[in-house]
């Protein structure tokens, strides 16, 4: 699922606030995503478990087909070992475009963001069309994973 509106021109930001209620084993936190409505091509900046219920990884993850979410297609995740898990406590995820890359950061308070991880902005899709939050329920793979999220807010604005 995607709540989407049509991305600004040049360079852009985009803020959310988010957190979850579900257990820590098996996570995956709301995430935002940039669609490409001409090839029908997603990508997901967001956070998700590693499996041990301790820590989280930062995940990149690729969709295509439909509107460019039927079909999960990789990811690449990036494990950070400094902040605990969600634990229901808000996280603010923030994306940047800069021209040429997206730059996604996150903060525990909205003030202060820390730069989780920058990736091309060309690497899976070509038009930036539509930016919005988006949950992928990923049965395929992970059946069992609980759905406890919740978007408190978000916003994209022209920088």
């Amino acid at each position: 699922m995607m709540a989407e509106v049509d991305l600004p021109t040049g360079n852009w930001q985009a803020t959310m606030l988010s957190t979850y209620s579900g257990p820590l084993s098996t996570y995956n936190l709301p995430a935002m995503g940039v669609r490409d409505a001409v090839t029908n091509r997603t990508v997901m900046f967001g956070v998700g478990g590693a499996g041990s219920g301790l820590s989280y990884r930062f995940d990149y993850q690729m969709f295509s087909g439909g509107i460019g979410l039927n079909t999960y297609s990789n990811d690449d995740s990036f494990t950070e070992i400094g902040l605990p898990a969600p634990s229901a406590a808000p996280l603010w995820s923030r994306l940047t475009f800069d021209g040429t890359n997206f730059v996604w950061s996150f903060s525990r308070d909205g003030q202060f963001f820390v730069t989780a991880y920058t990736v091309s902005a060309t690497s899976y899709i070509t038009n930036r069309s539509k930016i919005g939050p988006v949950l992928t329920f990923q049965q395929t793979q992970r059946a069992t994973w609980a759905a406890a999220f919740h978007i408190l807010s978000w916003n994209v604005q022209s920088i």
